[in-house]
């Protein structure tokens, strides 16, 4: 797959003579193996040597055809990976798109342009959150007979502003049902610390985490309660950086099919991921100034610092 993905990415020029030359060569032993083989056989008689003739010509067909058909499934496939990457990478923009177009439908309607402005930054998170599920659901489950189809989920996790541990504001999944591990945040407020969302908080430089298979103990996956890796088989987890590199939170990915998310796709997820993750982050940090501040002016400051 390395070799067809190399391949893939050359000039025509290149392709041209990587082809030609593996045609030649091709040829080129060919024509003179079958001859020696047959010979060193010491076959006299005509028959003999035809049949002989014909076994070395269908062990050679048979060769090339098997690596013909080896290439040519590994170059569609790549090919059909880089179309998939860029529909899902225009859906993607499309989503985001939707979000700012809605917002200023409300600004040409003069509607609450406070409520706009200072009011919707968390609800503003979860129309993100909403159109990252979306994107997946959407792509993958297209079609799908429903007994087949994916289940996904997506979470915002980040700090409080109650008590400063790991929290889960924002989610989505087919049942728009609050995360299990929410209500138990409620007796236990450090029941993210050992979540890879806690790992990425303790790194240096925080980057994004894939866990192909959450069922293998190497991976580090550490459910929150008993059976979770029944639901949650696969995941990305990926940084929300600010742009003085500060970690705001992260953008987790789940979904019931194992190895769905897998390491060698970790250029794209991130490509993907960043697209809502810059707009998260543009209204996380809003967010976080309004509620940092001492406000004096008439706003109510503590709705947005009791959101989570």
């Amino acid at each position: 797959m390395r070799i067809a993905k190399w391949f893939n990415r050359q000039s025509f020029v290149v392709k041209a003579f990587i082809q030609s030359l593996i045609t030649t060569i091709g040829f080129f032993f060919s024509a003179i193996i079958p001859n020696e083989l047959v010979n060193s056989f010491q076959l006299i008689e005509t028959h003999q040597r035809i049949l002989a003739y014909l076994g070395v010509f269908l062990v050679v067909f048979i060769f090339y055809l098997l690596l013909y058909v080896i290439i040519k499934r590994s170059l569609d496939l790549i090919g059909k990976m880089e179309n998939e990457e860029k529909e899902l990478l225009h859906l993607a923009y499309s989503k985001c798109d939707r979000i700012v177009s809605d917002e200023v439908s409300i600004i040409d309607k003069e509607e609450d342009i406070q409520s706009l402005i200072i009011g919707s930054p968390l609800s503003r998170i979860q129309k993100i959150i909403d159109s990252i599920y979306e994107v997946f659901d959407e792509f993958y489950n297209k079609g799908t007979n429903p007994s087949n189809e994916i289940k996904f989920e997506v979470t915002f996790m980040t700090k409080s502003h109650k008590d400063g541990e790991i929290t889960i504001p924002n989610y989505r999944n087919r049942e728009n049902r609050r995360p299990t591990s929410m209500n138990l945040r409620e007796k236990n407020i450090h029941i993210y610390d050992n979540t890879i969302t806690a790992i990425i908080y303790r790194e240096a430089r925080p980057t994004i985490h894939i866990i192909e298979d959450t069922s293998i103990p190497e991976c580090g996956y550490e459910e929150l309660y008993p059976n979770q890796q029944k639901r949650i088989k696969s995941t990305i987890v990926f940084p929300i950086m600010s742009s003085n590199n500060l970690l705001v939170g992260t953008i987790v990915v789940h979904c019931d099919q194992s190895f769905f998310f897998r390491l060698e796709r970790k250029k794209f997820w991130s490509e993907l991921l960043e697209v809502f993750a810059k707009r998260i982050a543009y209204n996380k940090i809003f967010l976080d100034s309004i509620c940092s501040k001492d406000n004096s002016v008439t706003l109510n400051i503590s709705d947005y610092k009791n959101a989570f």
